[in-house]
């Protein structure tokens, strides 16, 4: 029997992440594995098949030498005795994020398990000179792998001795969010001029280039009007703060769907034009609707995506270099690229043949089972403070205490 754990967040978000988790579990239960997930959050689950999974383990946003020797291997057997039953000849742990990854770290150690981190930040500001040997040790025996070559080399900038290298690069399949079913989504919303769609996570900073440039756009064609669609969501003031900067235009018609899971295809398909990132650009160009990718690194870089034998492109738009220029291109000149329709039989058969290639990346890793030794690693000055916390309080007593206080400012307010 062989087991497939993945530690990741489930729970109030609707992000590439959570999709293809939800995707990586479903291959490798078709490939015979019993699969399990630990999540730090719990919450409302929108990504359906993942509510099972809906248990938090919040101990996992902090570093684990923060917590003394007794906690720490405490809270290790506890994910340990979560597991499900079974004599497992071959465990696999998946992380992807930088909190994750040491925590599988020590679970894989606990359990004679590989680990394997496949991180899916584009760019992650906490790797840093001193964590950084951590992942160039998981490197070194083909244990981490990125979602791109640049977030290889945005990641890893701090190490320029290591090449950027594709057999890194594992592509992370998220894109079957659009399906056909009934919704009144569809007529939440009216049509205009020109009518203009995002999908994906809203709180993202990049996100605001696209809001500008749909200003920009707009401002080219007053009097005519913009229906802007927002197919996401976002926690916190996001949504309220887009809405105020967009409600000073009035060619524009705003609306924000909020998160939820799959989209309907009806509703997309009043959209003339889709601005995206990466996985969430292919979610509706397999749909054949016209989507202009964005790239998260160099706005210049944009342009439209198709897929050509099963295989996605994206085509730069002469003359342009900005996500406004793009939009003017496809909805005043009328450029487009021919594209093929991607049916859900035949996306599903791109995700099992890419996330095979997960298990290739795996099966030339190395042989010996070896783990880093955390405790190596430095502390910042800031968590230096927080580690004497918890030694005399205890971290989980101290994650009910800053709990209650920021429960208690929330009534307050």
């Amino acid at each position: 029997m062989k087991l497939y754990v993945m530690i990741f967040a489930v729970a109030d978000i609707v992000a590439g992440g959570p999709i293809y988790c939800l995707n990586k579990l479903r291959f490798m239960e078709e490939n015979g594995w019993t699969v399990h997930v630990f999540s730090p959050n719990e919450g409302k689950v929108y990504i359906h098949g993942l509510e099972k999974y809906n248990h938090k383990y919040d101990f996992i946003y902090d570093f684990p030498y923060l917590f003394t020797e007794k906690e720490r291997s405490r809270l290790i057997q506890r994910m340990a005795d979560h597991l499900p039953d079974g004599d497992f000849d071959e465990i696999i742990i998946e992380t992807g994020t930088d909190y994750t990854a040491y925590w599988g770290e020590l679970l894989a150690k606990k359990l004679n398990a590989r680990h394997f981190i496949m991180f899916l930040d584009e760019y992650n500001d906490r790797l840093n000179t001193a964590n950084l040997p951590f992942y160039k040790y998981k490197l070194s025996r083909n244990e981490l792998a990125f979602i791109s070559e640049k977030a290889m080399q945005q990641n890893l900038r701090l190490l320029p001795e290591i090449p950027v290298d594709e057999k890194h690069v594992l592509r992370t399949p998220c894109s079957n969010s659009v399906q056909s079913f009934t919704s009144s989504l569809q007529d939440a919303f009216t049509v205009s001029d020109y009518n203009i769609g995002y999908v994906g996570r809203i709180e993202k900073d990049m996100v605001l280039n696209i809001v500008n440039s749909v200003i920009s756009f707009s401002k080219s064609v007053y009097p005519q009007t913009v229906t802007f669609v927002m197919f996401g969501g976002a926690q916190g003031d996001i949504e309220k703060n887009y809405k105020e900067l967009l409600s000073s235009y009035s060619n524009i018609r705003f609306f924000i769907t909020g998160y939820m899971w799959p989209l309907p295809l009806s509703a997309l398909q009043k959209m003339d034009v889709f601005l995206s990132f990466a996985g969430s650009a292919q979610a509706t160009t397999k749909k054949g609707m016209q989507t202009i990718r964005v790239d998260v690194y160099n706005e210049s870089e944009s342009g439209l995506a198709y897929y050509q034998d099963k295989q996605w492109h994206v085509c730069k738009i002469d003359g342009t270099s900005t996500i406004a220029d793009c939009l003017k291109a496809v909805l005043i000149d009328h450029v487009s690229v021919p594209s093929e329709k991607i049916s859900d039989e035949e996306e599903w058969q791109l995700i099992k043949n890419t996330l095979q290639t997960h298990l290739d990346y795996l099966r030339s890793s190395d042989k010996n089972l070896n783990y880093f030794n955390l405790a190596d690693l430095e502390l910042s000055p800031k968590m230096e403070k927080k580690k004497k916390i918890y030694s005399v309080i205890g971290g989980e007593n101290y994650k009910k205490i800053a709990n209650g206080i920021v429960k208690t400012l929330k009534i307050k307010m």
